[in-house]
């Protein structure tokens, strides 16, 4: 019996016997519980931790009112939001008058922040009266399922399917059985354990959903195409789902829950990546000596179906134009070009303009959030995450005019301006510039002890700043909440004033998760050596590290004696593929793998850019007017691949 022989008779045998495992499950679950309860760690650094904690309600009636309670070994909580916390390890929380109410098949959650004291950051069993159960629902076992899938090594992916199941004369039966672990066999037996999970749960229910990239969301009853809001929760259209490759697609299953969908989510993110980083690892590596030395051939020969995002696991940003803007990806007369260099090599999106404050909170009363929804509806239908940008900025086109002038309570009108924004795009977006730019720059004489003296500063000093994160994670328990600003990379007194800003943050418990940084940069300024001092500074300090902002001017205006380019000529090409290189190669380097929040380039091409006016024509991004890719493409490529 052949390789690909055994591995397919064990799928077939770990697809029925988990079938019969979550028919069982379900049967119980139905009769012992009435909601699951989990606790994860969302983000931890070398101190502290954030944990977020999750109630599903598997039953058949709404749950009113909730309590639950956990302890740790050695953490110790220093804030939460969205319940109300009491005790000191045994801790209790208790539901808000907002969220005591679950409906069946949905979620609720609550976030913690804390110290480790001194241990790791720790998962404790969250109980309660409203989650004291022995078995689980259908739900979590087929979340559970693949999870340990996520976790386990890959040469024995299908054999810790079964493991999960709790059966142990399968788990023997599948371990007894070889399997391969080359990049063919271990994507099928990844994609089928995904797939797994939506065809078991078919048999215990009969509600249409959809297995979207290995992600299960409800499909929408109402909503005929695309995206929808429906329930509370995010849908997709039974239209849209089908248009999906095997083994994604529609599936009949039940309900799924937001944690569940979470889980499979994270499990089905790795497997992919596994997959398409195994699929093209084979040429990457057997290039990699002409990478590192820059050769203009040698990626693009690897990864030309493909694109920059199959190198890396980490999100590979582009900033866009949508809604009513000119250059439109979704709709503008040049979103064909576009979308045809910007699937295959970016796998998340930053709204240049529409989700900035004038664009969502226009008015005091009014929120309008209609081209936001587009984008992101486009963005899910490819796979493609969000980046948000931005809640709060200084820029004065920007911020609304109600609140220039504002005579009421300024604290209580951010704290409805964040929390509105983000819990509508809570499950939607997978991270946040939350406060953008609020730091002074070097040599700003109206500067108030380091920071902008902004509106938001003049009401409510440095709290502005806390503020905002607490609100927009009280609002959004899972997205990534990052300051983002320009010139920190270049370790002045701005440098400096970051590194302060974000310590106390840190102490107060503040929950952020990161710092973004533009990197709106010069072919020769900053040096490599100091944006890696940077970049560490802040990676040392458990947080996340983003390049949120990417671009190189080729022309200098701030140097009389710097050479002035009219067009992109070779040596100005050549150059900024080499300080490509050494910025992306500097953040491989210096930020650890699981603080790399992404790297977003800002513009799709060159014709688009902020920096390419009539008057000072430039050339900063990754593809040239005709939609090519230059050398700086080439540069960014290498960088990637660049050994640690």
């Amino acid at each position: 019996m052949n390789i690909t022989t055994k591995v397919f008779n064990v799928q077939a045998s770990v697809k029925y016997l988990n079938k019969c495992v979550l028919a069982a499950a379900t049967f119980f679950a139905a009769s012992s519980q009435a909601a699951t309860c989990s606790y994860s760690v969302v983000n931890d650094w070398n101190t502290g931790f954030q944990g977020s904690i999750t109630i599903t309600n598997n039953g058949t009636s709404a749950i009113n009112g909730w309590t639950v309670g956990w302890q740790y070994t050695a953490n110790k909580i220093t804030s939460s939001w969205n319940a109300t916390l009491s005790g000191s390890n045994p801790y209790t929380a208790t539901a808000l008058d907002w969220n005591k109410t679950i409906q069946p098949g949905q979620s609720v959650s609550f976030g913690v922040q804390g110290d480790k004291n001194g241990g790791a950051a720790e998962k404790p069993t969250i109980t309660g009266s409203v989650c004291s159960a022995v078995v689980s629902s259908a739900s979590s076992v087929a979340s559970s399922s693949v999870a340990t899938t996520s976790s386990s090594s890959k040469s024995s992916v299908a054999s810790s399917v079964v493991v999960s199941a709790a059966s142990s004369v399968v788990s023997s039966a599948i371990s007894s059985t070889p399997i391969s672990t080359s990049s063919s066999a271990l994507s099928s037996s990844s994609k089928s354990s995904v797939a797994l999970s939506s065809s078991s749960v078919s048999s215990a229910c009969g509600v249409s959903q959809c297995n979207w990239y290995g992600t299960l969301y409800p499909s929408c009853t109402t909503t005929t195409s695309g995206w929808g809001y429906e329930n509370g929760k995010s849908c997709i259209a039974t239209s849209t789902c089908a248009t999906q490759p095997a083994p994604y697609g529609v599936v009949e299953g039940c309900p799924v829950s937001s944690s569940s969908s979470s889980v499979v989510s994270t499990s089905s993110s790795s497997t992919k990546t596994s997959s398409s980083v195994a699929t093209t690892s084979s040429s990457v590596v057997a290039t990699s000596s002409s990478v590192k030395s820059s050769s203009s051939s040698s990626v693009a020969s690897s990864v030309a179906t493909t694109g920059l995002k199959s190198l890396v696991t980490f999100p590979i940003g582009v900033a866009v134009n949508a809604g009513n803007e000119n250059n439109s990806i979704l709709n503008g007369s040049t979103s064909a070009q576009q979308q045809a260099v910007v699937f295959p090599n970016f796998s998340q999106f930053t709204a240049g303009n529409i989700m900035k404050m004038s664009y969502l909170h226009p008015s005091e009363a009014s929120f309008t959030f209609t081209q936001a929804d587009d984008l992101i509806a486009f963005a899910n239908a490819h796979g493609i995450k969000m980046h948000a940008h931005t809640l709060i900025w200084h820029s004065d086109y920007q911020v609304p005019s109600f609140m220039k002038n504002y005579s009421g309570d300024f604290a209580a009108m951010m704290k409805t301006h964040v929390q509105t924004i983000a819990s509508h795009f809570s499950g939607k977006v997978s991270s946040w510039d939350v406060v953008n730019e609020a730091l002074a720059e070097d040599g700003d004489s109206t500067a108030v002890n380091g920071f902008r003296n902004s509106v938001f500063y003049q009401k409510m000093g440095l709290n502005f700043i806390d503020q905002a994160f607490i609100n927009a994670r009280a609002a959004d328990p899972v997205a990534d909440l990052f300051y983002n600003d320009f010139n920190i990379e270049n370790g002045g007194t701005k440098t400096t004033n970051l590194l302060a800003m974000v310590d106390g943050m840190k102490t107060r418990g503040v929950p952020i998760t990161g710092v973004g940084f533009q990197m709106h940069v010069l072919l020769d300024w900053p040096s490599a050596s100091t944006i890696e001092a940077a970049m560490k500074a802040v990676a040392d300090r458990g947080l996340k590290v983003k390049i949120s902002e990417l671009d190189v001017r080729v022309n200098n205006p701030y140097n009389s004696s710097a050479p002035v380019y009219t067009s992109l000529t070779a040596d100005a090409a050549a150059k900024q593929k080499e300080r490509y290189r050494q910025i992306v190669a500097s953040y491989m380097k210096v930020v650890p793998a699981a603080q790399r929040g992404g790297i977003t380039v800002w513009g799709v091409w060159d014709t688009d850019s902020w920096l390419n006016t009539a008057s000072a024509p430039d050339w900063p991004l990754l593809f040239d007017a005709n939609f090519q890719a230059k050398p700086a493409w080439q540069g960014f490529a290498d960088g990637l691949t660049s050994a640690p």
